[in-house]
């Protein structure tokens, strides 16, 4: 789940996450860190041949072209339908079932 949410911050939601780097030094530290680390976790998922370091470049320059795709797109559209996390698997408490 951390990697899922490292990858969304730097994917599908890196306009608002660097909107709020701007503004934080906490959270500016804690976007690199997150970048970085499902960049390098990503390279050895995938088992890449490239160096770690151009890896990651291309990985997040792949994730900022998606995103902007993807909030152009909703921009257009009027619609935040496409940024609405589809969360499975969790369960229900008992009183809600």
């Amino acid at each position: 789940m951390l990697w899922q949410t490292a990858a969304a911050l730097n994917r599908h939601y890196w306009p608002l996450t660097v909107l709020l780097a701007t503004r934080s030094p906490r959270a500016r530290r804690a976007l690199v860190v997150a970048a970085v680390a499902e960049g390098l976790a990503d390279r050895h998922r995938v088992h890449a041949e490239l160096d770690p370091v151009r890896y990651v470049v291309a990985h997040r320059l792949d994730d900022l072209a998606y995103g902007a795709g993807l909030w152009f797109g909703v921009l257009r559209m009027r619609s935040m339908a496409a940024l609405r996390p589809d969360v499975r698997g969790l369960r229900s408490s008992p009183r809600e079932r």
